[in-house]
């Protein structure tokens, strides 16, 4: 080929580069100018502002009850019953007389050692102690002695009288009394009736033994007054997570948690374990930040970088993309904005 030739062809090739590259830039400012602002890169934001919510701290725990068998309430004489006092709901009380057996009316009496002898003045022992700390309950004069005097014998009648029971005896005798084994007692079966004849240690009524509550301790929660859930059923605690009102256990036992739970328990009688939720009574107040802007130290304790610095906070929970904390009683006016670079320390 001639150098003409060649020329012409060099010339030819930059001509074609020349017009493919104008193209190309003509095609990119045109399809530049068609994209949406809204797909357009945008700027992420540095800092992100605070915003508070109401928050009760729920949190699952395990709930052991145990409910001991039945108590009952016992005669220790043979007879027929010819009065019997004994409905849902009517709770016996020591001090009180609901039976009688051969035209007698018996006092019901409580005491923390059962008697199992007639107990006459100067009588010593358990029982006698029980006896006279029983009467002192109750308002009556007892001696300071430690056996058994005669004004503790008037005292025992002076009761049996008030009660409209039986007072004619001269030694404090089981066969008297029906002995309870609290000092207050609701039936929950009346097992005589009138008519029916009774013998030695016949259970007269059964109440429900009072159930005790276990709650598994949390590793963390917010202070303050809790309740706990379970189904329907709201009980209030103590800071010791105990039950505020033992006779609320009741109130647990009649939970379709409990119910199934008990159901599913390898023997009867032994401790049942449910899961309920343990909250606070009232809310308190939290701020909710991005994961991104708290830096955590512990559990539960952290900071954030905000508008007055590093400022210390005590983590509540993290969920769903947000962390939920609560700042620090020292601090006296919380932050209103924080930085979603969090501080590389806390102190």
């Amino acid at each position: 080929m001639s150098r003409a030739g060649r020329d012409r062809l060099v010339t030819v090739a930059v001509t074609l580069i020349i017009s493919v590259t104008a193209t190309v830039l003509v095609g990119a400012l045109m399809l530049s100018a068609q994209i949406p602002p809204s797909l357009a890169a945008s700027k992420q934001p540095e800092r992100v502002k605070i915003t508070t919510q109401e928050y009760f701290d729920p949190q699952q725990v395990d709930v052991t009850v145990e409910a001991p068998p039945d108590l009952s309430a016992r005669v220790a004489r043979d007879g027929i019953v010819t009065a019997f006092g004994c409905s849902a709901g009517e709770v016996w009380k020591s001090g009180t007389s609901h039976i009688s057996v051969d035209g007698s009316p018996l006092l019901a009496f409580h005491t923390s050692t059962p008697l199992w002898r007639d107990l006459e003045p100067g009588a010593r022992g358990a029982d006698v102690d029980a006896v006279k700390a029983e009467l002192a309950r109750l308002g009556q004069r007892v001696s300071s002695a430690s056996a058994l005097r005669r004004v503790d014998v008037s005292s025992m009648r002076a009761l049996a009288q008030k009660a409209g029971a039986d007072s004619s005896f001269d030694v404090i005798s089981p066969t008297d009394l029906v002995w309870i084994p609290a000092a207050e007692i609701a039936p929950k079966s009346c097992d005589v009736t009138v008519g029916q004849r009774v013998s030695v240690d016949t259970a007269v009524m059964s109440s429900a033994s009072p159930a005790t509550v276990s709650i598994t301790p949390l590793q963390k929660m917010l202070h303050g007054s809790r309740v706990l859930k379970a189904d329907q059923v709201e009980l209030p605690v103590t800071d010791k997570l105990t039950l505020a009102d033992p006779k609320d256990a009741s109130d647990l036992l009649s939970t379709a948690s409990y119910r199934a739970a008990a159901q599913s328990a390898s023997a009867p009688g032994i401790p049942v374990t449910l899961t309920a939720v343990l909250a606070l009574a009232e809310p308190v107040t939290v701020s909710v930040l991005p994961p991104a802007a708290v830096r955590a130290e512990s559990l539960t304790a952290g900071c954030i970088a905000s508008d007055q610095g590093v400022v210390p906070v005590t983590i509540v929970a993290s969920d769903l993309g947000r962390t939920l904390v609560v700042f620090d009683p020292s601090t006296r006016t919380p932050a209103s904005t924080a930085s979603l670079t969090p501080p590389r320390r806390c102190s």
